[in-house]
């Protein structure tokens, strides 16, 4: 880990952050997808799975402009966030309430890109990159229109399927 002096060092920092938070998602999500899931929830993942796959290759390209590169950093955040993603997966009996517990996993992993991106966008503003800021502006508008597709899904379908599920065991 290299020492942070000044916020340009704290900007690639939090860009080498969010990089790895990415290729932990897309490994992630590849894993999610080898398994049953409703066709919308599907979509969603799938969706999310390109643009996150999109997003490993713009941060590298981003963290190159800057002549940095892309490995360095560990996100613990997403770790732990997708650690507790497969535990609640697992614990899961009934198909509807594991489909609502990804929906909670993936909305958790989401809101901490929401932060990351905001955050780096904040500080390529600060720092007047301008084209930076935009382009990252652009990846945070991603992140949330999947969080505001699974509102939507969660509350339209998937939790009333999660509401109904009786387990007789």
């Amino acid at each position: 880990m290299e020492r942070i002096f000044n916020l340009e060092d704290l900007l690639v920092e939090q860009l080498r952050d969010r990089y790895d938070a990415a290729i932990q998602q897309v490994k992630t999500l590849e894993k999610i997808l080898e398994h049953t899931l409703s066709p919308q929830l599907t979509e969603v993942f799938a969706n999310c799975l390109e643009y996150t796959r999109e997003h490993v290759a713009r941060l590298s390209e981003i963290l190159k402009s800057l002549s940095k590169v892309a490995t360095g950093e560990t996100c613990e955040g997403t770790e732990g966030l997708i650690r507790e993603a497969w535990e609640l997966f697992d614990r899961s009996v009934d198909t509807p309430v594991r489909e609502a517990g990804l929906v909670t996993s993936l909305q958790h992993i989401n809101h901490h890109d929401i932060a990351g991106y905001g955050t780096c966008c904040a500080y390529a503003r600060a720092l007047q990159k301008e084209v930076l800021a935009s382009e990252l502006h652009q990846m945070l508008e991603e992140v949330k229109s999947t969080d505001q597709a699974l509102s939507k899904l969660a509350e339209q379908t998937i939790n009333k399927q999660a509401k109904a599920a009786v387990i007789n065991y």
